[in-house]
């Protein structure tokens, strides 16, 4: 009986602390968590690993509710306008939709916006794009 009063005690605890910490106002508030933080920093390291070769980083930044991804060319790209156009045939609206649609569930936050950067590996900027519902 201790111990069934001990589980109780100890989920009311957690969900009571889960309550505390309230609903992320914003893609920043939500993943500047230990928690998730720690989940980008793994998911960040196993990309740079298997891209290893085409990659010299991989980066992302959060600034309210818009996702930024970096990626930077291990080797530089001479045909930067033929990259461009690839990337902004593969990166669409379409393509991009599950991807926000999930950061939003995952979140709890509607509005999220993804912005991919990709960077010659002298630094230069190749593509920019922000997409959103």
């Amino acid at each position: 009986m201790k111990r069934r009063l001990l589980i109780i005690a100890a989920i009311a605890m957690l969900a009571l602390g889960l309550t505390a910490c309230g609903k992320p106002a914003t893609v920043e508030e939500f993943y500047s968590r230990e928690l998730y933080k720690a989940a980008m920093e793994e998911q960040i390291t196993q990309l740079e690993e298997t891209y290893a070769d085409t990659y010299s980083d991989i980066g992302y930044s959060l600034s309210g509710n818009t996702f930024t991804y970096t990626y930077t060319y291990k080797m530089q790209i001479d045909d930067a306008a033929g990259l461009k156009k690839n990337l902004e045939s593969a990166l669409t609206q379409d393509a991009v939709d599950d991807s926000i649609t999930a950061l939003e569930e995952e979140t709890g936050i509607t509005g999220v916006s993804v912005q991919y950067i990709y960077y010659n590996a002298d630094g230069t900027e190749i593509y920019n794009q922000t997409f959103s519902h």
